[in-house]
């Protein structure tokens, strides 16, 4: 599919990256608009990012199922408001939120009628916000490597007392990526 994207990379201040329009994008086919299910997409680069030359870009490990530990300190980022209905930021900023279980996040808000497909974070005042939808929610996994466990899905307001953010649960979907993006590498 055509894209309208643009996609920013190698600086985490909004004005200084470099801008690429996306060859394409897929979004899950089952992607539900009410419930938030499936949400989950892929956007095609129109060259393969050169990590060599740019110190300021990195990959990242696909997380595995055993990355998704509750309890776990994960980190968010993005460059959205910092309140509800707030402004956005500038400068890319980052939130250590805690992993709780899916269990005690269905008490707490509403998830997809299939909640193997999702996680939620829950610290109390700290959250992702309006514009970090599809940013990441990653997990250290060794001193020197980081996981991409979830992408920013949903949430009730921004930083209430017990309203938890979903995540789409990147490891459930796994096999999907592979096929849409012709790779197997998880790190």
């Amino acid at each position: 599919m055509q894209s309208d994207i643009e996609v920013g990379y190698g600086s985490i201040d909004i004005y200084s990256m470099t801008v690429v329009r996306a060859r394409g994008f897929i979004i899950h086919e089952n992607y539900d608009t009410i419930t938030q299910a499936n949400d989950i997409g892929l956007i095609e680069l129109p060259t393969d990012l050169n990590y060599e030359s740019n110190s300021s870009i990195r990959p990242i490990c696909l997380g595995q199922e055993s990355d998704i530990i509750d309890g776990v300190k994960a980190v968010a980022s993005g460059w959205g408001t910092t309140s509800y209905m707030g402004t956005p930021v500038t400068r890319l900023r980052e939130v250590a939120l805690d992993v709780i279980p899916v269990t005690q996040c269905a008490r707490l808000t509403l998830l997809p009628d299939d909640p193997s497909k999702v996680l939620c974070a829950l610290t109390n005042y700290k959250d992702t916000c309006q514009g970090d939808s599809g940013g990441p929610l990653i997990v250290k996994i060794c001193p020197d490597r980081w996981a991409q466990i979830g992408i920013v899905s949903y949430g009730e307001g921004c930083a209430q007392p017990d309203k938890p953010g979903v995540y789409t649960r990147l490891p459930a979907y796994r096999n999907w990526i592979d096929l849409n993006s012709g790779s197997s590498t998880t790190c």
